[in-house]
């Protein structure tokens, strides 16, 4: 078997912890009556506006997440107060395999130091103007 079909194998099973991941993401597990405050602000990519991408306010202790979208390099949405981990994430459609095996993916392209391992963080206020700057590097 050649080596790249051996890498594309071991690779499914990523891919498709990823994508169960990512259909999880709005079960955050929270109560429906969790009071949400507006977040808005900007992420830039290597210097330049995020075309396109989701930002995550995540509640580390209880595991709530609010997701807001990302789209010319700004955010506007909701969030509950407090603070939270900032996780940055933009996905891309991979396709992968060969013939009938062969499937579309969205792969997140940003390095884990800005979502799975990142040390960004914010604290959403009651009151005030939560407005936030993120600078990610691609490198």
């Amino acid at each position: 078997m050649p080596s790249s079909m051996v890498w594309m194998k071991s690779l499914v099973p990523l891919i498709a912890a990823v994508a169960i991941l990512a259909g999880m993401v709005g079960c955050s597990g929270e109560p429906a009556s969790a009071k949400k405050y507006p977040v808005s602000g900007t992420v830039t990519l290597d210097g330049q506006p995020m075309p396109a991408g989701v930002i995550f306010f995540r509640t580390v202790s209880s595991g709530s997440l609010d997701r807001v979208d990302i789209v010319g390099g700004a955010f506007k949405g909701e969030a509950e107060a407090g603070a939270r981990r900032v996780e940055i994430c933009q996905y891309q459609t991979v396709t992968m395999g060969e013939g009938e095996m062969q499937t579309e993916n969205q792969v997140n392209v940003i390095p884990e130091r800005f979502n799975t391992n990142t040390t960004l963080t914010a604290e959403v206020t009651t009151s005030g103007a939560n407005d936030y700057q993120f600078d990610v590097q691609s490198k």
